[in-house]
């Protein structure tokens, strides 16, 4: 026992004595430590943004998102809805017919015949200091208000009997005076209103005016370029686009089986119509840039139909040139419209393509119009230079080389200088070194020099008969 116990000193000794020296001992870690790191090293960045990821709220569940068919029916049930609501206000009917409206009252009548069903209230009064609570006279009052009839009479009779308080200053008598005369002035208001030809417009009538000429929120397909031009004729331009608009949310192909064919027959419909608004004098060149709009959804729609009309229309103008050659020897250059077919066929398609069905047979046209038609009148110019426009505006991506183009540009040029000078090229068809039309645009006067400023052409000028 006396050697345990001095093992036991001499231990906690050895303890106290290395506990005081380990802080001079340089701290080493232990090869097992160091393994441990080794093998769990720290988290990279990935692995940080993996774990918050984890910790994240998960994104709830949302509603589907509709299909184009359900978007379709919506916005038609939409429109139906406002077109009947248009046409009730046109027939001048209220949307609650049945639902009695409050009747009338005065600032005079406000509480006149005014019922309680339960009165709760108590008259107090005072007597040397105390609150006394008169029941006798609440009942009398509850009767009184639950019979006005007897009301009536009493006040009647009281009225007869105190004229002293009917006089007096706290007397209601002035406002029954004028009540009296609100009805007097009432009733030549109402015989007036009712005197047939002197009548005033009630409102009804004036909302179902204004309705009438309210545009209808649906609108049938046109079955024929007639119904779409009545439809369309008359209307401002933002109306007209409206309607247009509707027509297609009304037919859409999802709507029903038979719509598919309706909207296809409304683009050659359109086009036909973008021709007319060509040909008018003034054309109306900014409701055809807009419904330019309305055309590239349809083509984008039905391509194989909108491909077909583009076509047509396109070899219709080129069988009308081609006729004039043969009678007359020369064909003059097309109208408005057909440019502007031109020019919303390389909207509508691809124009880079190396072969495509419509624009390659409209580069054709192009080609056709610079080469066949003479340069007989300042219009003639104008069109020209609109053709080589579009011919830039199609070949902006290929980068193909158009002579035709040169050809017509070297003419133009030709015919804006005096033919004494040798110009040192040769002029090809259709433009003439010598004849009346060879000096075309050389300008003479000093005058018309001085006043000459560099600006883009109108469109419309090709359409001025008295261009100079």
């Amino acid at each position: 026992q006396a050697q345990r116990e001095d093992a036991l000193e001499l231990t906690e000794k050895l303890d106290q004595d290395w506990k005081e020296i380990q802080t001079l001992l340089s701290h080493k870690t232990p090869k097992s430590e160091n393994r441990d790191k080794k093998e769990k090293p720290k988290p990279d960045a990935y692995d940080m943004m993996v774990r918050e990821l984890g910790f994240e709220m998960k994104a709830q569940p949302s509603n589907r998102m509709k299909t184009e068919a359900e978007l379709a029916k919506e916005e038609q049930e939409h429109l139906r809805k406002l077109e009947a609501e248009r046409l009730r206000r046109m027939l001048g009917k209220d949307e609650d017919e049945n639902v009695k409206k409050p009747k009338h009252m005065s600032a005079d009548d406000l509480n006149d015949g005014f019922v309680l069903d339960k009165d709760d209230r108590r008259l107090l009064s005072y007597k040397d200091g105390k609150m006394n609570v008169e029941e006798d006279v609440q009942e009398e009052q509850s009767k009184e208000a639950s019979d006005p009839e007897s009301n009536e009479e009493e006040g009647d009779s009281s009225g007869g009997e105190d004229t002293e308080e009917s006089d007096s200053p706290d007397s209601h008598s002035d406002l029954e005076s004028n009540v009296e005369s609100e009805e007097e002035n009432e009733k030549p208001a109402k015989e007036q209103r009712q005197t047939p030809g002197k009548g005033l417009i009630s409102g009804k009538e004036r909302a179902g005016k204004a309705t009438r000429d309210e545009l209808p929120y649906t609108f049938a397909a046109p079955e024929s370029y007639e119904e779409l031009r009545s439809l369309l004729l008359g209307r401002s331009m933002e109306e007209q686009l409206l309607v247009v608009e509707r027509i297609q949310k009304c037919n859409h192909p999802s709507l029903a089986e038979g719509n598919k064919a309706k909207l296809e027959k409304l683009f050659g419909f359109l086009l036909e119509y973008v021709g007319d608004l060509a040909t008018d004098d003034p054309p109306d060149l900014t409701v055809i840039d807009k419904l330019v709009v309305h055309l590239y959804h349809l083509c984008q729609m039905f391509p194989e139909s909108a491909s077909d009309a583009i076509k047509f229309v396109l070899r219709d103008a080129m069988h009308e040139m081609e006729e004039m050659i043969e009678t007359k020897g020369r064909a003059a250059l097309p109208g408005l419209d057909v440019l502007i077919y031109l020019k919303i066929t390389g909207l509508l398609f691809p124009t880079s393509d190396f072969w495509h069905p419509v624009v390659t047979p409209a580069l054709v046209c192009l080609s056709q119009l610079l080469t066949k038609c003479p340069i007989l009148s300042l219009q003639d110019v104008v069109k020209g230079l609109f053709v080589c426009c579009l011919f830039l505006e199609y070949v902006a991506l290929s980068q193909r080389f158009i002579p035709e183009l040169i050809n017509f540009l070297l003419g133009i040029l030709y015919i804006a200088t005096p033919n004494k000078a040798s110009q040192g090229s040769t002029l090809v068809h259709p433009f003439r070194a010598l004849g009346k039309n060879s000096e075309l645009l050389v300008v003479s006067a000093r005058e018309d020099v001085a006043t000459w400023q560099q600006s883009s052409l109108s469109l419309r000028w090709s359409r001025i008969p008295d261009l100079r």
